[in-house]
């Protein structure tokens, strides 16, 4: 049975959705915002998106898929656990996330909702797994 957890987040930004955006798919920019060392995609639907960092030393490497893209409008990609180790490639994933980003202009600013889903299965928990479970 799969269990949903939805988490919804709406900001205003003093900034021009272009720039926004710019924000959102720059690799550059988005290094200064997330706990990752690199990001690599090439932003078109269906391509793969991969966040790399360093944890305590160890290498981590999430891989997701961009499931939508709309420039300048909404951003929307999927990933699944584990976010540190390595598990068995005959093992599924338990753990499925799903974040929709969707800019809209305010005026002069950039309203910002993100949406963010995380989808259970098996019974396992939709918290985050500590380093080294």
């Amino acid at each position: 049975m799969a269990e949903a957890r939805v988490a919804n987040a709406v900001v205003t930004i003093d900034a021009p959705r272009a720039k926004v955006w710019e924000g959102l798919v720059n690799p550059g920019m988005i290094e200064q915002y997330m706990f990752v060392t690199s990001v690599a995609s090439e932003w078109r639907e269906g391509s793969p998106i991969v966040w790399k960092s360093l944890w305590q030393g160890k290498a981590i490497e999430v891989r997701g898929t961009i499931l939508r893209l709309d420039p300048q409008r909404t951003l929307e990609y999927g990933y699944s656990r584990p976010l540190f180790g390595s598990r068995p490639a005959a093992s599924p994933p338990k753990l499925h996330h799903r974040v929709t980003i969707k800019l809209s202009d305010e005026g002069r600013q950039t309203r910002i909702s993100d949406t963010g889903t995380t989808t259970s299965r098996n019974g396992s928990s939709c918290m985050p797994r500590e380093v080294g479970e």
